[in-house]
């Protein structure tokens, strides 16, 4: 029943009701003013809500944005400190196992790597991008397994995780020369 017809009907029962009609009268006016006292009070209390989403989605932002300063300085220090480092033991080694290692420390580190790093990073888990970086440099699984000291097996698991992940699902495609063109949007070069 609605509100008009509630106040209808309780009109109706004041005039053909001869000792409680004023009560009756009074309890719906009692009744309507509580109503539109709670209205009002939900009323505010969405405007309060509005507000505090609006001051929180601010303070969020900047929460954000500082992440993004503090990162973008620590990035700033490890290429200061780190990256000489680097550079002098990339002068140094001789081995093309540590070499390769040194690369990966380079990408994980510094986030150089060639290639497209975003697609990397969103796309491969850490392991994955470090048994695709033996392998675009043409290393076998036997020796990408011996070199980060991991079973033949789970490197076969590791190249069929990112096979899937690529789409390849015919056998036939080389994945080193996928994952150039992948990567690299180029034709690969023979190692």
């Amino acid at each position: 029943m609605d509100l008009k017809s509630s106040i209808v009907k309780m009109l109706n029962y004041r005039d053909n009701n001869e000792c409680g009609g004023d009560c009756a009268f009074q309890q719906t006016c009692g009744c309507m003013n509580r109503h539109q006292n709670l209205e009002n009070d939900l009323e505010q209390k969405k405007r309060e809500i509005r507000e505090l989403n609006i001051t929180l989605r601010t303070l969020l932002i900047k929460q954000y944005e500082h992440i993004e300063e503090v990162r973008k300085s620590c990035m700033s220090v490890i290429r200061e400190r780190v990256q000489p480092h680097i550079d002098l033991l990339e002068t140094r080694i001789m081995d093309p196992e540590l070499k390769e290692c040194l690369k990966l420390i380079r990408f994980s580190l510094l986030g150089k790597s060639p290639g497209n790093n975003t697609l990397l990073m969103r796309d491969f888990s850490p392991r994955e991008i470090q048994i695709i970086n033996f392998i675009i440099n043409g290393k076998s699984s036997k020796e990408i397994a011996h070199a980060l000291r991991l079973a033949p097996k789970t490197i076969h698991s590791h190249r069929e995780q990112i096979r899937r992940k690529l789409g390849i699902t015919n056998r036939g495609i080389n994945l080193r020369e996928r994952l150039i063109e992948h990567l690299y949007g180029r034709e690969p070069t023979q190692v």
